[in-house]
């Protein structure tokens, strides 16, 4: 669903009118819908949310991304944007902490379905296919694979988005075709990290200001427009803009927002009786008196920057830079 736009056709036809002196106009509003929380959840219910997101919810790529930024970041704690060390054992011993407690959950289940006890009880039988099934090594090897491919005893952002939902998806009977979505995530992620695409920032922001959501490969296109976006401004390769990346990031935002406020202007006075008033001189009424520099600055960075940490993660890119894009359209 794309987000309100800031001035719709009708609203810039009556800011004409209001400049012409044609008629009252009305204040143009400025607002954005934030969800916010001061709930910490730990790792392990992070992870449970994780693995409860399936490819048929509405923004699945964004809310996956969203979930694996913010475990990543608990584990992360020097913030280089790479696990490793003692945050790599602790991420690898949370991830098998998980897998090994859904193997349990769903062990249990398919014992009490499937099976009908004669002399031991479902406790009893459980615990002997646990010692039997479950080999902890095995499976902590198997976690090391899906978010460590390359066994360099890192794991980046890149192999996070991959590997954690294959973690969480791995204990169940569905996994087989979850894994097919969540390997087109990372794709996109790490094709975008390598800067194969020579078109510039502001076409970048026109090309994903024409996705629609609804059409085929909106979620994995958005991704990819994303990801180049955001990895031309974050320099350092941290995975995160912030000091002059930020700066630059907002400052690119706001140029195209007010662009694009310019162009959507323009149209509606071309068209506008303007009563014999030089059309030039009236465009530049109506953006001093609509397009507040200030205001869409603001209104820019709650958008990218929800938190107001002064920092934008690819999450927050995913879901901020498109709510810019969308925020100036012909309704």
């Amino acid at each position: 669903m794309k987000t309100q736009a800031i001035a719709t056709t009708k609203e810039l036809r009556s800011a004409v009118k209001t400049v012409l002196g044609a008629c009252k106009g009305t204040v143009l509003e400025l607002f954005l819908d934030m969800d916010t929380t001061d709930l910490e959840p730990t790792v392990a219910e992070m992870l449970c949310e994780l693995d409860d997101l399936n490819e048929s919810m509405d923004n699945y790529y964004s809310t996956v991304l969203q979930k694996v930024d913010l475990i990543f970041n608990r584990f992360d704690k020097d913030g280089k944007g790479v696990i490793e060390g003692a945050e790599y054992t602790d991420c690898i011993d949370a991830l098998v902490a998980h897998m090994k407690s859904e193997f349990e959950r769903e062990l249990l289940e398919a014992i009490k379905k499937n099976i009908k006890a004669e002399g031991k009880s479902h406790e009893d039988i459980f615990k002997d296919m646990m010692q039997n099934k479950f080999k902890a090594d095995d499976m902590k090897r198997l976690v090391i694979e899906m978010v460590d491919p390359d066994g360099d005893q890192k794991i980046t952002k890149a192999e996070a988005v991959a590997g954690f939902k294959k973690v969480v998806d791995e204990i169940e009977h569905d996994a087989s075709s979850k894994k097919k979505h969540i390997d087109d995530l990372a794709d996109a992620v790490k094709a975008a990290m390598k800067f194969n695409n020579d078109a510039s920032v502001a076409d970048l922001l026109k090309n994903m200001d024409d996705l629609e959501q609804g059409m085929a490969g909106y979620g994995k296109a958005l991704l990819n427009q994303t990801a180049e976006i955001f990895h031309r401004f974050d320099k350092d390769g941290n995975g995160v803009l912030e000091g002059d990346e930020f700066t630059d990031c907002i400052k690119t935002l706001l140029e195209h927002m007010k662009s694009e406020f310019e162009r959507e202007l323009r149209k509606v006075i071309e068209v506008q009786d303007t009563n014999g008033q030089d059309k030039e001189t009236l465009f530049k009424k109506v953006m001093m008196e609509k397009f507040k520099e200030d205001q869409m600055k603001s209104l820019v960075t709650q958008m990218v920057d929800p938190n107001s940490d002064g920092k934008i993660t690819l999450s927050e890119a995913i879901l901020g830079f498109k709510k810019v894009v969308d925020k100036i359209e012909a309704a």
